[in-house]
């Protein structure tokens, strides 16, 4: 899937982060206060796609918004009023929801993955396809560079593809299982006391490592990205909005 309007929505907001900073040292709170609010709602519009590289790219957005009016702060201190810092309070607390990672996008993809290879039944089970499971592993680049699926091999490892593979019902229960992990690994980043997934008490189920297509989950495995890095991405996000807002708190307490 392309998603061309991820790199221009990546140069607006460097320009509005450093616009913001140069209103800041020409002593123009309200021009750097817009062009904070600007920079903020665009790291909510690349939200526009529930998939996880429009997730990945708004937190690094908003990472960004943070970092700049900490560094704001830090330089000129001095610069909004109470009116102001109110209203940028307001809007950093208000992207809570944003400062997360979803799964609709990315199992839809899996849903896709299981209705090009496994036939259906109506019931919503069916066996795999082995020549269409080559043809994915052609589209992954996981096969020799250059040359296509041989129709024969197909043929050949049909019969032991279908005692050996899951079946459609059981890949999409084993997907569900481990995604219900990351869900559960999901909230409980959003714990003040969580560091990162490996340093969680949360126990992770135990999941086949996919170094090799004779793993049954082979190609399931390979579809599902690291997701406890993009949570640890999304906690650590928090965590830096945390900081500014406690930095505005104590400028205001101190005025």
């Amino acid at each position: 899937m392309l998603l061309p309007q991820l790199g221009p929505m990546r140069s607006i907001a460097r320009l509005l982060a450093m616009d913001s900073k140069e209103a800041a040292a020409m002593g123009a709170s309200d021009r750097c206060l817009a062009e904070l609010v600007a920079l903020l709602a665009v790291a909510e519009h690349v939200r526009e796609q529930p998939l996880l590289i429009n997730d990945l790219v708004s937190l690094s957005l908003y990472n960004l918004t943070f970092s700049t009016l900490e560094e704001i702060l830090e330089y000129t201190p001095s610069l909004f009023s109470q009116e102001e810092l109110d209203v940028l309070s307001r809007e950093l607390k208000n992207v809570d929801e944003n400062l997360t990672i979803r799964f609709e996008g990315e199992r839809m993809f899996v849903l896709d993955m299981l209705q090009r290879i496994y036939t259906d039944d109506g019931n919503g089970d069916g066996k795999i396809i082995p020549l269409k499971v080559m043809d994915l592993r052609t589209q992954l680049e996981l096969g020799p560079e250059g040359k296509t699926s041989s129709s024969l091999l197909p043929a050949i490892i049909a019969p032991i593809a279908d005692i050996y593979l899951p079946s459609r019902k059981e890949v999409l229960a084993e997907y569900d299982r481990r995604l219900s992990y990351f869900e559960t690994l999901q909230l409980s980043s959003q714990s003040s006391q969580f560091k990162s997934p490996t340093q969680t008490s949360f126990v992770a189920p135990q999941f086949a490592q996919a170094t090799s297509a004779l793993n049954p989950f082979y190609l399931l495995k390979l579809l599902i990205p690291a997701y406890d890095k993009a949570i640890e991405h999304a906690s650590k996000t928090q965590r830096s909005r945390d900081a500014v807002l406690n930095k505005m708190y104590e400028l205001r307490k101190n005025e």
